[in-house]
């Protein structure tokens, strides 16, 4: 992404809200950076998920959502961090991210086959299959938290 922007932002799976918030603080409209992040949503199936970002992060927008639900192309960007190896219909899923998304969807997931599924886990994701699914711009690296295997974030435009 290259240029002043100043970009809406979906974080689908947000859970607690901290990562959304997160991504509003390095991105923030009064930071020095060249993309900024504005509005900022969480969303969840978790109905906890508006009490507890409400209480703690009061510059992010927190809701209780069904991602099918949203209008299609309503955010500029739909982020989802290590949700899809969660979903019974992963491609489905990830589908409906990319109608929601008016300019680029990052995943965000585990990516080992070496390494057992973790519990929640439905599947193995490999680069190769998100390769399949248009996602050209794959990093993958050294993950320390829940299975200490590897991990990867993919990025795909989408308008």
């Amino acid at each position: 992404m290259k240029g002043f922007q100043t970009l809406s932002l979906l974080d689908v799976g947000g859970r607690t809200g901290i990562g959304t918030a997160l991504l509003r603080l390095l991105h923030h409209p009064l930071a020095f950076t060249t993309l900024k992040f504005d509005p900022v949503t969480s969303l969840d199936l978790d109905p906890d998920l508006p009490r507890i970002a409400g209480q703690e992060f009061k510059d992010i927008s927190a809701v209780q959502m069904n991602i099918f639900d949203l209008e299609p192309k309503s955010h500029d960007i739909v982020v989802c961090s290590h949700t899809i190896e969660h979903v019974p219909d992963m491609e489905g899923f990830i589908a409906q991210l990319e109608r929601i998304a008016r300019k680029y969807v990052v995943l965000a997931c585990p990516i080992d086959e070496n390494v057992p599924l973790s519990d929640g886990h439905l599947r193995t994701i490999t680069r190769e299959h998100l390769a399949s699914l248009g996602y050209a711009d794959i990093e993958v690296y050294d993950s320390f938290h829940f299975h200490n295997g590897l991990a990867g974030i993919a990025m795909k435009a989408v308008g």
